[in-house]
């Protein structure tokens, strides 16, 4: 799940994937976003007008008022993030990649160092990236 104020985003696998989007204040329904997840991260853009997802296609960029969505960056992506300044940030198991969140376009991309397939949480804070991947936590400056 992702958290951005007051909303929480939670992937639902049922007959028909997505994302429910809740008021954290009230407990409350608010919205739910016709988008499928693929099991691996969830966030916010740092605005919180956007919730990002990867599915076996691409990263998913949706607004949460449900009006617009976007892939980002073909092929699968294990996990997703955000800068500070909202470019997208994505992990494979062989390679880290940033795309501009305005357009898509790849801006820098480098080799893991270990593998980070499989990675249970990506997050970002100042200038670095963490993965968490089989316990172990993966630094990327």
């Amino acid at each position: 799940m992702a958290v951005h104020g007051d909303l929480v985003a939670v992937p639902v696998d049922l007959v028909v994937p997505c994302i429910e989007l809740y008021d954290y204040t009230t407990r409350t329904l608010v919205r739910i976003l016709r988008i499928k997840a693929g099991g691996g991260s969830i966030c916010f853009t740092p605005d919180g007008k956007h919730v990002a997802v990867n599915d076996a296609e691409s990263i998913k960029l949706m607004s949460v008022d449900g009006q617009s969505a976007r892939p980002i960056g073909e092929g699968y992506w294990s996990g997703v993030a955000f800068t500070c300044t909202g470019d997208v940030i994505c992990v494979t198991s062989e390679s880290v990649s940033v795309f501009s969140a305005t357009d898509g376009m790849l801006l820098r991309s480098w080799t893991a160092q270990t593998d980070v397939a499989d990675t249970d949480c990506v997050t970002v804070f100042s200038d670095r990236l963490y993965a968490l991947t089989h316990g172990r936590v993966h630094v990327y400056q």
